[in-house]
């Protein structure tokens, strides 16, 4: 599988999860070289009421613990097994907020993919909070990514506005 192809599920799977009742994010981990997927999640903070449930976050403790119980060697340079997720690369639909770009970073995958921005999406989908808003989480999680050693690339795909389209239509009060 290649970079859109991953990307292609991160589509799919954000688009059930809206359907599903849920927000328009979602999180592949998959082997960076040859696609295979390690893990996947999508966004459940509406269903769960967790804040900390974004995508990436499920998915990192999914494939920590996949990679726990393989017992892999590790180097120690990034933590032991199931801590260091080398080897990986994260796929998500959007620049991530500064919660799940930390942790991203902290497992030190090889790359970070994502579909679209949130300039693109702004008017389909906004998620302000009481001490934030859109463009706050964004301009502080440009500034981690600009000083971050982790590589950040934007793989654009066709379907990733449709995602948030839809959760605008679902959601229209």
């Amino acid at each position: 599988m290649d970079d859109l192809d991953l990307i292609q599920r991160v589509v799919y799977l954000a688009e059930r999860n809206v359907r599903e009742g849920g927000r328009p994010f979602a999180c592949v981990i998959a082997r960076t070289g040859t696609g295979e997927i390690l893990a996947e999640a999508a966004n459940r903070v509406a269903q769960t009421g967790d804040p900390t449930a974004h995508a990436e976050m499920i998915a990192i403790r999914e494939a920590s613990r996949k990679l726990r119980n393989q017992n892999g060697k590790v180097d120690g340079s990034n933590g032991a097994a199931g801590e260091d997720m080398v080897g990986y690369s994260f796929y998500i639909l959007t620049v991530p907020c500064t919660m799940c770009m930390t942790a991203m970073e902290y497992s030190g995958p090889d790359r970070l993919i994502y579909a679209t921005t949130r300039q693109d999406y702004a008017e389909f989908y906004r998620d302000d909070r009481r001490h934030f808003a859109m463009e706050t989480l964004t301009a502080a999680t440009e500034l981690i990514i600009e000083q971050s050693a982790l590589p950040v690339e934007h793989c654009p795909h066709p379907e990733s506005l449709d995602v948030y389209r839809l959760w605008k239509r679902l959601n229209a009060h």
